[in-house]
């Protein structure tokens, strides 16, 4: 059943059960765990910062130096003369 919500979205509640492959229940809104869990600082966040965004930044960073990627070759641009 969707109830319609005045900015166009709609509104659920479940109505029937998930099972993972093992036939075990998957309980509702639990969520993905994350690879890498960050501590928020909700004074930080008010401040405009992003400790998850600081992070992911500061891991990609990492894996460009450990793992750095060779800049692609292509062919001269045509010239129009």
């Amino acid at each position: 059943m969707f109830i319609p919500l005045v900015d166009g979205g709609s509104l659920t509640a479940p109505d029937y059960r998930v099972y993972d492959a093992k036939g075990a229940w998957i309980v509702e809104n639990e969520g993905v765990r994350p690879d890498v869990e960050v501590e928020l600082d909700s004074a930080a966040m008010m401040e405009g910062r992003d400790a998850q965004l600081d992070k992911g930044i500061e891991m990609l960073l990492a894996k460009i130096k450990a793992e750095p990627r060779p800049w692609p070759q292509h062919a001269p641009f045509p010239q129009d003369r």
